[in-house]
């Protein structure tokens, strides 16, 4: 995965991610941006199956979250700012 400074790759060991990401519990991993509304204009340009739609919650993060093919539940956030 890239994304202007942010590269990451998440190697294959089906029996490692069936470990951490199974029926009761995945692994998460948490994406700040500071431009969310743009990145996930990509994503719903690109059709990526999203596994919570963009939203703001109440401890002060925007985010939304999409499941990797290996299971990582990532979450992609932003600072809500002041209410």
């Amino acid at each position: 995965m890239r994304r202007d400074d942010l590269r990451l790759l998440f190697a294959e060991d089906n029996e490692f991610t069936n470990d951490i990401n199974n029926t009761k519990h995945r692994l998460p991993v948490m994406w700040f941006v500071d431009n969310i509304d743009e990145v996930f204009s990509e994503f719903k340009k690109r059709d990526i199956e999203l596994a919570d739609d963009l939203k703001t919650h109440p401890y002060g993060l925007r985010e939304f979250a999409f499941i990797d093919i290996n299971g990582y539940y990532i979450r992609i956030a932003e600072s809500a700012g002041e209410n």
